[in-house]
């Protein structure tokens, strides 16, 4: 791979880091190495793609929800990049992009005259878009609209939904039910055709069915796991879920008995989606695959781990896809033939690690791969952009060892190895850890690794020398923070679905306390290097310092004007300012 027009700069920029005696000076620098690095490097070492690729016009974020228009000439997708993407379905042209949301675009469907489309936003809102002129006619702020999206077939009912509530609008008049039971934070909505019944899935591993007239709860379809997605058949009478333990179940809607169920593992599934005739599902998961519900035989498949969303065309024959990277692609429904793809341009860096000695960087991107910078030299280390990571959305964790002889990360062949950071030779690998590893932290001493993956298991702690297994941590399994204390004696984590952290005697297993203080979702935590506090940031937009070992909070920080989100938060050395970014 070759990198020569930016080696150039990354030359003089290394004289500056090198050189430069300001502290703030060297982290700008290795801010604009990895700005140039992320476009450097993505994409670079993918496998080959299909014969027809468009690659402008893509988004620049993950594609959250895409649907096709009734007559199947255009496809709407929508996208963490705050836009709506409108494509010819017949060669993939972009057509209009729609921009007017101020966040992530969580779902977007036509509406049945062909003529609006409806789209809802993390900004709480939802917009009908007049197509021909791609203004927004009318704008709602429904109670609710946080994470997920569905409106009824004939256009006269959305729903949205988010920590834990649905809200059901009727339009035009905008009249709101609020629908409650979840516990924790809905995922995905589906209308029945006939639009009697909603089904909703959640993190609380339940997924309910709604009498959309009188909002009652009619069933609760409990899993062992979260449920990603659901899709109601074509004659409304039966409903396929997809839960994280891999396995699709196929249920009575009428009774909420279930039918049959289909192991998907070791690909899994997220958001299935029923063919027309009922016959088949379509599941998104580590790949795209195609199983006969009555046979429970895959029909096809496509191993493209990106894939997240699907819409079908109103004949049945289509499928549109899209996924983490941004890409929208168009299928064959029955053959799994890729007809046309439009490249997305989410490349950029996911996770960023420092070494001890901070002299080099290692990060990881969208594309899959993994790299390492010299920040004196300039130079970068090819061998970790030869090794595929095991997963290409939104996780990829990176980490060095505290003494900087170990970077851990996984690969396509083990989802957590690790590698001498100076010959890149694997040294260890963990046989145990099977899913996609999410979060992982080492301890201060450098003999402990602790993990939290995709496969439902929750966080465990590992001995760095031997590989075996040392604790686990009884408790939620969509952990996705992780960092221990200098001094060793805790292990802070953050919960997703729950909005909770969680400080632990790592060494026992015990929980020494949980903090729902920002109410809805944790994005940040971070010890003070004295070990004597710690700090959470939220989606409330504030960070909240506690002390230790009681956890008691200490003070609240508000996030500064117009920042919705509070993430990613770390202390200075000294202890004495912490760093949150925001949006």
């Amino acid at each position: 791979m070759s990198i020569d027009p930016q080696s150039r700069f990354l030359s003089l920029l290394s004289v500056a880091c090198a050189t430069g005696r300001c502290p703030a000076m060297k982290a700008l620098t290795a801010l604009l190495i990895l700005l140039v690095l992320a476009s450097a490097i993505a994409f670079a070492d993918e496998e080959a793609k299909p014969e027809f690729v468009i690659d402008a016009g893509g988004h620049t974020g993950a594609v959250n929800d895409i649907a096709y228009s009734p007559d199947g000439k255009t496809i709407a997708s929508a996208s963490e990049d705050k836009t709506i993407r409108i494509w010819r379905a017949e060669d993939g042209a972009c057509l209009r992009v729609l921009r007017g949301h101020r966040r992530s675009v969580c779902g977007v469907r036509y509406h049945p005259d062909g003529q609006r489309l409806i789209s809802a936003g993390e900004d709480g809102t939802v917009r009908i878009w007049n197509l021909a002129t791609g203004e927004t006619e009318t704008l709602l702020c429904p109670p609710n609209c946080e994470s997920s999206f569905d409106m009824s077939k004939d256009g006269t009912r959305i729903a949205v939904g988010g920590e834990g509530a649905i809200s059901v609008v009727s339009l035009p008049s905008g009249e709101t039910r609020e629908l409650t039971g979840h516990t924790r934070p809905v995922i995905s909505l589906c209308f029945s055709p006939d639009g009697t019944r909603l089904v909703s899935t959640s993190y609380d591993q339940t997924a309910r069915i709604w009498d959309v007239k009188t909002g009652e709860s009619l069933h609760v379809l409990q899993h062992p796991h979260g449920v990603a997605g659901a899709s109601v058949s074509s004659d409304s009478r039966t409903v396929v879920t997809g839960c994280f333990d891999g396995i699709l179940r196929i249920w009575d809607i009428g009774t909420g008995a279930l039918i049959t169920q289909v192991d998907l593992n070791p690909w899994g599934c997220r958001f299935p989606l029923f063919s027309v005739a009922g016959d088949d599902v379509f599941a998104p998961a580590e790949g795209l695959i195609c199983v006969s519900v009555s046979k429970g035989s895959l029909l096809w498949k496509e191993l493209d781990k990106s894939t997240m969303r699907l819409a079908l065309s109103t004949d049945g024959t289509a499928l549109a896809a899209g996924g983490m990277k941004g890409e929208v692609a168009l299928w064959d429904a029955k053959s799994g033939t890729r007809r046309w793809t439009v490249s997305g341009k989410s490349s950029g860096t996911r996770h960023i690690a420092v070494s001890p000695d901070e002299k080099e960087l290692a990060f990881s991107n969208a594309a899959g791969t993994a790299s390492r910078v010299s920040l004196v030299e300039g130079t970068l280390d090819s061998w970790y952009a030869t090794r595929k990571l095991s997963n290409t959305s939104q996780w990829n964790p990176i980490t060095y060892s505290p003494d900087g002889h170990f970077i851990a990360y996984g690969t396509t062949e083990s989802p957590l190895v690790l590698f001498d950071s100076s010959s890149g030779a694997p040294v260890r690998v963990f046989p145990e850890v099977r899913h996609e590893v999410r979060a992982m932290a080492f301890s201060s001493d450098g003999r402990a690794l602790a993990t939290t993956d995709a496969g439902g298991t929750p966080s465990r702690i590992w001995d760095v020398e031997t590989g075996s297994l040392l604790n686990t941590l009884s408790g939620p399994t969509d952990v996705f923070l992780l960092e221990f204390s200098g001094d060793d004696r805790f292990l802070l984590s953050g919960n997703w679905s729950d909005a909770t952290a969680r400080l632990w005697d790592w060494h026992t297993g015990n929980v020494l306390a949980t903090l729902r203080d920002h109410g809805r979702r944790i994005r940040g935590i971070a010890f003070a290097p004295d070990s004597q506090s710690f700090a959470t940031a939220g989606t409330d937009a504030c960070v909240r310092l506690y002390d230790l070992p009681a956890a008691k909070p200490q003070k609240v920080i508000k996030a500064v004007r117009d920042m919705h989100i509070a993430r990613d938060i770390s202390f200075s050395r000294d202890g004495r300012l912490i760093v949150c970014q925001g949006d």
